[in-house]
């Protein structure tokens, strides 16, 4: 016999979370579910096991495939976030565990190759699709947003005179 123990957390009626494992003695099962039900309490642990399948590649193409035909994307919009996309430096990162050290890491390396207002193109339609892909897919990746956010308003502002951060 098999005994399956399953986690479910839901919020406003909604389930937000699910997992389960199957296991040969009901005391396995039963001990799994209240050891994982305690680490789930953990916000960060449940977003963690929820997000570790996003890069910032993932949400690019999952703002372009919802907002190509309903927002209005010129040529220069389109190429950079194709470009932005092609790029697997950036696009490898996880969405997740996006900080502001990683963005200032890819815009170092990328300034060596590109024009700063270039750049600063790239990283204002990053922030605008994570914003969005957070908002209507309801993925965790709204830390990322914030330290995009900051980079963008606070650290780069020497870059975009020529300046290092």
């Amino acid at each position: 016999m098999r005994y399956t123990a399953q986690l479910r957390l839901f919020q406003n009626g909604k389930v937000v979370y699910t997992e389960s494992e199957t296991f040969g003695k009901k005391t396995q099962a039963k001990a799994w579910a209240d050891r994982r039900w305690m680490q789930l309490q953990d916000p960060n642990e449940r977003l963690k096991k929820q997000c570790r399948r996003y890069t910032v590649g993932d949400v690019l193409q999952t703002y372009l495939d919802d907002f190509i035909d309903v927002g209005n994307f010129g040529r220069t919009k389109l190429a950079a976030i194709k470009a932005l996309i092609n790029r697997p430096d950036l696009a490898g990162m996880d969405a997740m565990n996006l900080r502001r050290s990683d963005i200032l890491d890819y815009l170092r390396r990328r300034l060596k190759e590109a024009k700063p207002q270039t750049v600063k193109n790239g990283i204002m339609w990053l922030s605008v699709a994570f914003k969005t892909v957070a908002a209507s897919r309801e993925w965790p990746i709204a830390a990322a947003v914030v330290s995009i956010q900051i980079v963008l308003q606070n650290r780069l502002c020497g870059y975009w005179r020529g300046g290092q951060p």
